[in-house]
Parts: C-alpha cells; sequence; structure tokens
C-alpha cells in the first residue's frame, strides 16, 4: 500500500521565545502533528510555514532536522530582489526543505514583476519548486 502524507500542514511551538510568532487560536505543537500522524495512519507530512512566523524558517529548519524521517517542509521567501535569491540558497544549504512558498495574498505583485526575477532563476538552478 503506498504511503499516506498530508500535503499541507502547519506548526506552532509553545517557545515564543526561540520561535517568535503572531498569536495563533489553537495548539500545533510538532509532538501534537506526530500523534495525530499515528493516530491518522499517516506516514508523512509536508511541513508549510505560516504566515505566523512572517519569513523567519528557523522553526522549519530546526523540525526537519529533528524528524527527516516524518515530515518534508516548504519554507517562506519575501520574493524580491536579489536577496531572495541569497536567502533561497542559505536556506536549501541548511535544510532539507522541498519548495517555497510566496503567498499571493500578502505578496500579490510576488508573480509577476522583474524584482521577483533573481528568486525564479535561483529556484531554478536549485531545482526548489515555488
Amino acid at each position: 500500500m503506498p504511503p499516506i502524507v498530508d500535503s499541507h500542514l502547519h506548526i506552532w511551538p509553545d517557545d515564543t521565545g526561540q520561535y517568535p510568532r503572531k498569536e495563533v487560536p489553537y495548539p500545533a505543537s510538532v509532538e501534537l502533528l506526530l500523534e495525530y500522524m499515528a493516530e491518522g495512519g499517516v506516514d508523512h507530512s509536508v511541513f508549510v510555514m505560516s504566515m505566523h512566523y512572517q519569513y523567519d524558517n528557523r522553526i522549519l529548519a530546526d523540525t526537519l532536522k529533528a524528524h527527516p524521517d516524518k515530515l518534508a517542509g516548504v519554507g517562506v521567501l519575501n520574493p524580491r530582489g536579489q536577496e531572495a535569491a541569497d536567502n533561497l540558497e542559505a536556506l536549501v544549504a541548511k535544510t532539507d526543505i522541498r519548495g517555497i512558498r510566496i503567498r499571493g495574498t500578502i505578496e500579490t505583485d510576488g508573480f509577476c514583476t522583474p524584482e521577483t526575477d533573481p528568486l525564479w532563476k535561483k529556484a531554478a538552478e536549485l531545482n526548489v519548486p515555488i
């Protein structure tokens, strides 16, 4: 039987000192996620960075490092300028991300502007889907 994969979820630990974030309405720690995965027979999950962390991917990097057998990840970057390409390269070098998310509702011009060209080019070079 093929593995069961939850393809889009978010987590946020209670540790707001190490991982500052905006308020969230309910708990969603990685431990709770792993418990629910076991209960539901889910083999793997894709952790997608939520807007509660803005562009801070530290929780993603740490969580993927701690649970490489269960979780894959999708990071978030500000898509504008050469800095976006540099940040993507650094993120790929230190994590096992599987893609990058551009938040169309927040970055409404993040898809079709020359300002995002460096990110698209770097993502293609690194084979990282956006």
